[in-house]
């Protein structure tokens, strides 16, 4: 069956194979700083070459698979799932590949060690609790993918050299996973805007998110700067000018994320597909709350009736 999603999927992968042409014949042209620099990992050898092709790919599959499951409003449960293995797999590919060739001039000062440890268990975290609770509850098929997605991006770009290839990749890297990030983070603020006492608004827990958003950023960026100067690494190679330049993109890539959310919240999709599934995973897997009595019940559908009043 060939569904919205399926069908945008399949035409950004398209995009993403043009390109690739161009990067060809770019290299063979000599140009390896512009286009040509798509395929910059191959001029480490065939070991190399042989690894990068098949990251490269998984990625741009499993991108082009997240840009489709945000077409299709979520409703493709088999686009969900297929991209949840890939991005995993593609990651613990990306992860060997660090220990492969640790010589690299782009694995170098990256503090790859601990992200080859932090990346892989959040990208896991989700799946492996809900398996541990026996699976209870319906699994946040949204919230699992984008999430799983950000630690991807950022572990594949140092694989295949981008970020030593383009000055704002680095940029880019935070203008694109801002967006799922972001996304996460909402959907996680609205699951739990729905169990206080006063109900905020689809509205006001936006206004919450991007501040708290644009914190956790800032605090990267520190984190960053402070791992420069006192453990010798080079994750801010262009110095402040780098910091304000990813701290602007983040800010444009949460706000394509609210933008985003809003469409799937007039279209009545975002609590089906999105919120209601994280709430029902956190109940059911993380809390293993009672089940609420009728007045309780009762209070909750008031609420739920008054936030989509508030919107």
């Amino acid at each position: 069956m060939v569904t919205r999603g399926r069908l945008v999927a399949l035409a950004v992968m398209a995009a993403f194979l043009v390109v690739l042409v161009v990067a060809e014949r770019a290299q063979a042209g000599g140009d390896s700083e512009r286009i040509g620099g798509v395929f910059r990992f191959r001029e480490h050898g065939a070991g190399v070459t042989a690894w990068g092709w098949p990251i490269m790919l998984g990625f741009l599959a499993s991108a082009s698979m997240l840009v489709g499951s945000w077409a299709s409003g979520g409703a493709d449960r088999v686009l969900y799932l297929a991209n949840a293995v890939l991005v995993r797999v593609v990651l613990l590919v990306a992860v060997v590949f660090m220990f492969v060739f640790t010589d690299l001039p782009q694995l170098e000062a990256k503090s790859l060690t601990w992200r080859t440890i932090v990346y892989p268990t959040l990208a896991f975290a989700i799946p492996v609790a809900y398996w541990l609770s026996g699976r209870s509850g319906p699994y946040p098929w949204f919230v699992d993918v984008n999430w799983a997605f950000v630690f991807t991006f950022d572990i594949v770009s140092n694989d295949l050299h981008w970020y030593g290839t383009w000055y704002y990749w680095d940029a880019f890297v935070h203008l694109v996973n801002s967006v799922p990030f972001f996304a996460v983070m909402a959907v996680v603020l609205l699951a739990v805007e729905r169990h206080i006492s006063a109900s905020a608004g689809f509205r006001t827990v936006m206004v919450f998110g991007l501040l708290l958003f644009f914190s956790l950023h800032a605090f990267w960026e520190t984190y960053e700067f402070m791992a420069d100067h006192v453990a010798g690494t080079e994750l801010q190679p262009g110095g402040m000018e780098e910091a304000t330049m990813d701290n602007m993109t983040g800010i444009v890539g949460a706000l394509v994320a609210v933008w985003l959310l809003d469409r799937w919240r007039r279209r009545g999709i975002l609590d089906e597909r999105a919120v209601d599934p994280l709430d029902g995973y956190i109940r059911g897997t993380l809390k293993r709350e009672r089940q609420p009595t009728r007045n309780e019940a009762g209070e909750a559908g008031r609420r739920a009736v008054g936030r989509r009043l508030r919107g």
